[in-house]
């Protein structure tokens, strides 16, 4: 893969594309044709860690509302944000597209889009 740096182009979407490299390399489960990084070989958090940022990224997409936002914070002191920056449609299926801060604990914002499958998760999709 072969990635270029095109000017103007925020450093998120370098992060967005180690995100999507590290979700493949790790063959993480695929459906629908969208996948879910989200684990703790692709953002260093540990397995609690995880699923606390897992509960408020889902919050924040099950509102299916712009603005939705959803905090979490570990026994570890690591604490995140997950807020739906908008919502749309696409192939028929529920989508937004979310950012992630960590708030406390150090980590790298990601902004990218979900959508919600047939089976009702939310995986990112490109």
């Amino acid at each position: 893969m072969h990635a270029r740096t095109t000017p103007g182009r925020r450093p998120h979407l370098r992060n967005l594309m180690l995100v999507a490299v590290l979700a493949l390399a790790s063959q993480l489960a695929l459906a629908d044709g969208l996948i879910n990084p989200f684990d703790s070989s692709s953002t260093g958090l540990n397995k609690e860690e995880t699923e606390l940022m897992r509960g408020a990224l889902k919050s924040a997409l099950d509102a299916k509302k712009a603005g939705a936002t959803a905090d979490w914070k570990a026994p570890s002191g690591r604490a995140g944000r997950a807020t739906a920056l908008d919502v749309f449609e696409k192939n028929g299926m529920p989508c937004a597209n979310v950012e992630h801060v960590f708030t406390a604990g150090g980590g790298t914002t990601y902004r990218l889009p979900f959508c919600q499958a047939a089976d009702g998760t939310w995986k990112i999709a490109f």
